[in-house]
C-alpha cells in the first residue's frame, strides 16, 4: 500500500479553486472530503498500532502450540494462522511506514487516502475470519494447552471485532447484517448479565432495570446493537469506578431502562460517575476522543454511526463534572 509519489505534488485547495470553475458549495464539499480523510487516517493508524497490539499474543501463542504439536494436521493449521497473522501485522506496518503525517490537499489524495485505509481494513477481516475457520477446525481435537488456544480465539475476535468497528466509523458497509426484530427489554436485560457475570466487573455498584410494559420493538442487527449498548454500559461502569476512587463514600448506581416516547423506542443508561464538562460534551461523538486512559477513543462515535444508522438517534447529558451521566438511544419502533 503506497500513496502516490510525493514528489508529484497535487494542488492545494487554493490553486485548485483559482483554475477551475468551481462554486462555494462544491468548495466547501471538497474542504469535507479532505478534512475527512485526514481525520481517517489518524483513526487508520490508532487502530494499527492497536491491531498490532493484540497480534502479539496471537503470534506467539501461535507459534508455541504449532511445535507442541510438532508433525501433526493440528501442528500445520497453526502454522497456516501464523502466516496469516502476520500478513496482518505487515499490512499494518506498511500504513504506519508512512509517517505521521501526509499532504492530503485535494479529492483524489483525500480518496486514495481512504481508500487505502478501507482496503487494509477489509483485508484483515478477511484475514480474522480465515483464522477462526482454522479456529474451528482445530476445536474439538485435544490439546495439551487448552488455555493458550482459548487465548487465541479471544485475540482473534478482538482483533474481528476492531477491524469491524474500525470500518463502521469510516462509514462503509463492512460487515453483513442480520436484521431482525429485537426486543429492547430482553436486550437490556441481557446486557446487564453480561456485564455483572464476571463478579470483579462491576463489583460494588448498584444496578437496577426498569423495563418497559411495552415490550418496544427495533428493527436491527441484534450482535451489532448489542455491542453499542454494552459499550454504553462498559462507560458507565468505568465512570462509576473512577469517581468511586476520589470519593470513597460515594454508592455507584447505574439505572438501565427502557420506553416508548413520541412513537420511539428509547434505550438508557444513566449512572452517577464522573459526569462531563461542556468540553468534553461537545466532543464526546469526535473519533479519537476519550477521558479513559487507554482505548482508541472510537466506541461513542461509532455507536453514533450505527444508531443512525438504523434510524435513531444517540444524546449524551450531564449536568457537569462529578454528577453522573446519562445516555439516551431513540430508534423507530417496529411492529410485530
Amino acid at each position: 500500500m503506497v500513496l502516490k509519489n510525493q514528489n508529484e505534488k497535487e494542488p492545494s485547495l487554493s490553486v485548485y479553486a483559482a483554475h477551475v470553475t468551481i462554486t462555494p458549495k462544491q468548495l466547501g464539499e471538497t474542504k469535507k472530503i479532505i478534512e475527512k480523510a485526514r481525520t481517517d487516517f489518524r483513526i487508520g493508524r490508532r487502530y494499527c498500532h492497536e491491531s498490532n497490539n493484540l497480534l502479539t499474543p496471537l503470534l506467539v501463542l501461535s507459534e508455541l502450540l504449532q511445535s507442541d504439536t510438532t508433525g501433526t494436521e493440528v501442528s500445520e493449521k497453526f502454522r497456516e494462522m501464523g502466516v496469516k497473522s502476520h500478513e496482518v501485522r505487515s499490512r499494518n506496518m506498511d500504513l504506519l511506514s508512512i509517517g505521521k503525517d501526509i499532504p492530503i490537499n485535494s479529492k483524489s489524495q483525500a480518496t486514495a487516502t481512504t481508500n487505502m485505509i478501507i482496503r487494509a481494513c477489509q483485508q484483515n477481516l478477511k484475514s480474522h475470519s480465515e483464522i477462526q475457520a482454522i479456529l474451528d477446525e482445530i476445536d474439538g481435537k485435544r490439546l495439551n494447552d487448552e488455555n493458550s488456544f482459548k487465548d487465541i480465539a479471544k485475540s482473534n475476535q478482538r482483533l474481528k471485532k476492531l477491524t469491524r468497528n474500525t470500518l463502521h466509523l469510516l462509514h462503509r458497509e463492512s460487515i453483513e447484517e442480520n436484521i431482525t426484530s429485537v426486543d429492547l427489554n430482553n436486550l437490556a436485560g441481557e446486557t446487564a448479565r453480561v456485564m455483572t457475570a464476571d463478579p470483579d466487573t462491576a463489583r460494588g455498584i448498584e444496578i437496577t432495570l426498569g423495563l418497559s410494559p411495552e415490550k418496544p420493538k427495533v428493527k436491527a442487527d441484534l450482535d451489532i446493537l448489542d455491542e453499542v449498548f454494552i459499550n454504553i454500559f462498559k462507560n458507565a461502569i468505568q465512570s462509576c469506578k473512577q469517581r468511586k476512587i476520589l470519593h470513597p463514600q460515594l454508592v455507584p448506581e447505574i439505572k438501565i431502562s427502557t420506553r416508548v416516547e413520541d412513537g420511539k423506542a428509547v434505550f438508557e443508561i444513566e449512572d452517577n460517575g464522573l459526569g462531563l464538562s461542556a468540553e468534553n460534551m461537545a466532543r464526546i461523538f469526535q473519533p479519537n476522543f476519550t477521558t479513559k486512559t487507554s482505548g482508541m477513543g472510537l466506541g461513542m462515535p461509532i455507536s453514533k454511526r450505527i444508531i443512525e444508522n438504523y434510524g435513531g438517534v444517540i444524546k449524551v447529558s450531564s449536568d457537569g463534572e462529578m454528577k453522573g451521566a446519562t445516555v439516551t438511544v431513540r430508534l423507530p419502533l417496529h411492529g410485530e
